[in-house]
């Protein structure tokens, strides 16, 4: 299973971002939660058109699961469309990750 959690920064330090589609950066862990990868993501300034962008980029990244703060209705249907699991979460990365596997 791998798992991306949306963040304010790049380190399991940060805060989880409260805009899913539009957080600056992902972290991903696998089921054991070892940190796999963090990427920017390209699009959390694009005017238009962020959420079908990220749900096609964390589905070719093989992500099951997101977690972020809040989940836009758009971008819910479009991560449902590509088989990932949404998760609702505040607080630092690393605490919400351990109760994300717990």
């Amino acid at each position: 299973m791998k798992i991306a959690i949306a963040a304010n920064t790049r380190d399991s330090g940060a805060l989880v971002a409260m805009h899913a589609a539009r957080a600056p950066f992902y972290l991903f862990y696998d089921e054991e939660g070892t940190l796999l990868d963090v990427i920017v993501n390209p699009y959390s300034s694009i005017e238009r058109g962020a959420a079908p962008r990220v749900a096609h980029m964390l589905q070719e990244h093989g992500i099951e699961t997101l977690v972020a703060g809040e989940f836009g209705g758009k971008f819910i249907t479009l991560l449902e469309e590509n088989n990932i699991n949404i998760v609702p979460g505040s607080g630092l990365v690393s605490e919400v990750i351990k109760e994300v596997l717990a």
